[in-house]
C-alpha cells in the first residue's frame, strides 16, 4: 500500500524517507514485510502521502488477520476440553458464572 502510494506520488523512496524521518532501512523492512507500521509512523506517512493513518493501520491489521487465518487452516480444534485440563477458575467476574465451554455439574459452584 505504502510502496504503491510512493510510486504514484512520483517521489523517490529517498525523498519520502527524508520527508517522513523514516530511515531507508526501516522503510525497506516495512516494504518487505519484516516490520509493521507503528501508529506514529502512520501519522508521518499521512502527512506526506495521500493516505490516512487509519487507512494504513486498518489495511495492515486486515493483512495480519488474513495471514493468521491462512496459518490456522487445517489445524484441528478439539471438540471439548478434556476434564483433566479443566480448571474451574475460569469465571466471569461480573456475572459470577463459569465460562467453561462444556458441562461439568457438581464440579463448579457457579454452573
Amino acid at each position: 500500500m505504502v510502496k504503491a502510494a510512493i510510486r504514484e506520488s512520483g517521489m523517490t523512496q529517498n525523498r519520502f524517507c527524508l520527508l517522513t524521518g523514516i530511515s531507508t532501512s526501516a522503510l525497506a523492512s516495512i516494504m518487505s514485510g519484516r516490520n509493521k507500521i507503528s501508529s506514529e509512523m502512520a501519522v508521518r506517512i499521512e502527512e506526506v502521502l495521500d493516505l490516512t493513518a487509519e487507512g494504513i493501520l486498518v489495511t495492515q491489521m486486515n493483512e495480519q488477520l488474513r495471514d493468521a487465518r491462512e496459518a490456522r487452516k487445517g489445524v484441528e480444534r478439539p471438540e471439548e476440553v478434556p476434564e483433566s485440563r479443566h480448571r474451574c477458575n475460569r469465571m466471569d467476574k461480573v456475572y459470577r458464572r463459569c465460562l467453561s465451554a462444556h458441562n461439568h455439574p457438581g464440579e463448579c459452584r457457579f454452573a
